[in-house]
């Protein structure tokens, strides 16, 4: 089954987030066309039981295509719109450097957002 509403809710959020590096920082993060189905997909197909069918995803994308400002906005998503009462949310990486890249990323697009900013009290 799939939830148009939950596809596009999910998609509205990252639409609303910020980019954090290079020319494009402080701009809307729109998603590129390779993120958009992925966004949707994840987020508006369900299960019978009416929640997400995927709990679990692997990207697998070249260099400097947009895979930690993704993976910070589904963070962020988690943490902040999923309605999941005490979710939890994970960055896995080889090395401890670059799983820390991702929570720098969420932790900037967080600061970039008045409604976010106050929603949270992010400490380092």
């Amino acid at each position: 089954m799939f939830s148009h509403n939950k596809a596009n809710r999910a998609y509205r959020f990252f639409c609303n987030l910020k980019h954090t590096d290079g020319e494009f920082h402080g701009k809307p993060f729109i998603p590129l066309p390779w993120q958009e189905p992925v966004i949707r997909d994840v987020y508006g197909t369900l299960g019978a039981d009416g929640f997400r069918q995927y709990q679990y995803i692997y990207l697998e994308i070249p260099k400097k295509n947009g895979k930690t400002e993704t993976v910070a906005g589904a963070a962020l998503y988690h943490t902040f719109a999923d309605g999941e009462r005490n979710g939890k949310v994970f960055s896995c990486a080889a090395e401890k450097g670059q799983a820390s890249i991702a929570f720098d990323v969420a932790f900037d697009m967080i600061g970039q957002s008045p409604e976010l900013k106050k929603r949270c009290k992010p400490n380092v």
